[in-house]
């Protein structure tokens, strides 16, 4: 976020400095570190080019390196609460993931899978929220419209 925390992610040292990882948990002896957007972080990183993803630029890059070179892996889960008040002036929150924040301080934000799909309708209504594969929706909420935000580190 714009104030310094860490949202949805897994994270790590490497090399000194801190780095976004594909997974807290190496695989085959090595982490995998990623970048979103800008440009190529060193010769070395591969890129893959995504023209549809929600909340990133669709230029990842990635580099696979020792698991001994990267310290402090851990994964953080953003959370918190969008009130609404749907048709029937009935007041309710929906539990949300937080993924991503832009420029203009909103937020990027997933439902999270309990999440009752009666909800569903009053976000597509005011926010524009679209549907994923039945399982969860995902749109773009104004950041003073987000209460209760919770970083939870997860070792």
């Amino acid at each position: 976020m714009s104030d310094g925390r860490k949202l949805t992610g897994c994270y790590g040292t490497w090399r000194g400095r801190d780095v976004e990882l594909k997974s807290r948990t190496p695989l085959n002896g090595e982490h995998r570190l990623i970048k979103d957007g800008g440009e190529r972080p060193g010769p070395n990183w591969r890129e893959v080019f995504y023209p549809n993803r929600f909340a990133r630029t669709p230029y990842h890059y990635w580099l696979d390196v020792p698991e001994a070179e990267v310290s402090e892996a851990h994964c953080i889960v953003a959370t918190g609460y969008v009130p609404m008040t749907n048709d029937r002036d009935y007041d309710f929150q929906v539990h949300v993931r937080i993924i991503a924040q832009d420029g203009a301080g909103r937020l990027a934000v997933e439902t999270e899978t309990n999440e009752p799909r009666i909800y569903w309708g009053p976000l597509a209504r005011e926010f524009g929220f679209e549907e994923y594969e039945r399982s969860f929706m995902f749109g773009w909420v104004p950041g003073d419209r987000v209460t209760d935000i919770r970083m939870e580190r997860q070792h």
